[in-house]
């Protein structure tokens, strides 16, 4: 019986293996690629409440804000429902962490938390006093978190990047972030409550 018939199947095989496989890794890149983001692509005015949790070193205990919009307006909801500045902080906030693309993968060792600045700031062991980070939560009107990470120190390779780590995971990033972002009271409040309504939102 002539080889041939079975050398040229065998060839034929290779052939279409090596059409195939280019195409299947060049999907696979595009699909890792475009899940490597932050947080979930929906339109900012989805975003019904927001917590900032940081660390502070010198009182050793986590300080936190949360604001919620509640009947057409915002509302600090950490300190007894007060008015807040929706316009400003607030929004620009929700804004600046919703669909955010993480760029270079760092590590998924714990033991580097620290050196990055990404451990939680309401991580309970209170030995941890070194290497807390901020904390942002982003939720929706049902509750439902649409982000929920926590921001460590800049990326000294990267003017403007920072290390993130989605609460709960490993996995440490880069991304292009506003890292500015305060607990303090008078940095979300209204000035004047009584100008506040929904048509300013």
């Amino acid at each position: 019986m002539s080889k041939l018939p079975i050398i040229l199947g065998v060839i034929a095989i290779i052939t279409s293996f090596i059409a195939w496989f280019p195409s299947f890794a060049h999907d696979t890149g595009a699909a890792k690629a475009e899940a490597k983001r932050l947080g979930k692509k929906v339109d900012v005015a989805q975003v019904a409440g927001l917590t900032v949790t940081t660390w502070d070193e010198a009182s050793t205990s986590a300080k936190r804000i949360e604001v919620k919009f509640r009947e057409g307006r915002w509302l600090i909801a950490s300190h007894y429902d007060y008015p807040a500045d929706a316009k400003a902080r607030a929004a620009k906030l929700a804004a600046g962490y919703l669909d955010v693309e993480l760029s270079r993968a760092v590590t998924t060792d714990p033991k580097d938390f620290e050196e990055l600045g990404v451990i939680d700031p309401l991580d309970q062991d209170l030995t941890k006093k070194l290497g807390r980070g901020k904390s942002v939560k982003l939720v929706d009107a049902t509750g439902g978190v649409l982000v929920d990470v926590i921001v460590g120190k800049n990326d000294e390779h990267s003017a403007g990047l920072y290390y993130v780590r989605e609460t709960g995971q490993n996995a440490v990033y880069t991304a292009r972030i506003d890292a500015d972002v305060s607990t303090r009271f008078v940095d979300y409040v209204e000035d004047d409550p009584f100008k506040l309504s929904a048509g300013d939102l």
